[in-house]
């Protein structure tokens, strides 16, 4: 395990185990020392895997505000993230894997970025209507993107959702899979927004989904 500043500002841990990489992507209100993510580099390890798991600016241990957070920040975030694994490892081959607004990101990012091998996101909404405490500049920014019309470009995607998700409903997990391409799968679990139960089987699942596709 190694710890990172990438650009000096983005806080990140390297568990390099090959060039084959999986980043991590966090949610709104989350950061890089979730389990669900030190339980994919966990095991990822055992499987060869790589990971990548960052907090994005203003968040966890990164540079800058929380309350200056976008979601073009959050995308531009990852793009650097993905940037330093290329520079460092030339042979990388990068996989996704994000929750909630990560999966939002990690949906963006890889329509514009047709290098990235597949994600797989966790309760990710197609969209936000109502403010979620992180005032107007958000919403605003939040206003430039389909995230429907990305799926439709995004590498291989597998979309996880929870049936007793209590922010975002499953019609969202829908509405993504069916304007995804056609390699792509979509599970769902008896589990909360956060995956408090199933987090396990849904990290084993987005694993083997990435794994399947370097």
């Amino acid at each position: 395990m190694e710890k990172l500043s990438v650009n000096g500002e983005i806080s990140a841990v390297l568990h390099y185990s090959s060039d084959n990489f999986i980043i991590c992507c966090h949610g709104l209100y989350s950061n890089k020392e979730s389990q669900k993510y030190i339980d994919m580099a966990e095991m990822a390890g055992k499987e060869g895997i790589s990971v990548i798991r960052f907090d994005f600016r203003g968040c966890g241990e990164s540079a800058g505000d929380f309350y200056d957070s976008t979601l073009s920040n959050r995308i531009a975030d990852l793009q650097e993230v993905i940037e330093y694994a290329r520079k460092r490892f030339s042979n990388a081959k990068i996989a996704l894997f994000g929750s909630s607004l990560g999966g939002m990101v990690s949906i963006i990012a890889s329509s514009m970025d047709k290098k990235i091998t597949s994600l797989s996101v966790l309760s990710t909404p197609y969209e936000i209507k109502e403010d979620l405490g992180v005032g107007k500049k958000f919403m605003e920014d939040l206003e430039k993107y389909d995230i429907l019309k990305a799926a439709e470009e995004a590498a291989p995607m597998l979309i996880i959702h929870g049936r007793k998700d209590e922010l975002v409903p499953i019609e969202h997990a829908k509405m993504i899979y069916a304007h995804a391409p056609e390699d792509k799968k979509i599970l769902f679990f008896d589990a909360d927004h956060s995956f408090s139960t199933f987090r396990k089987e849904a990290v084993e699942a987005s694993l083997e989904w990435a794994k399947n596709h370097f």
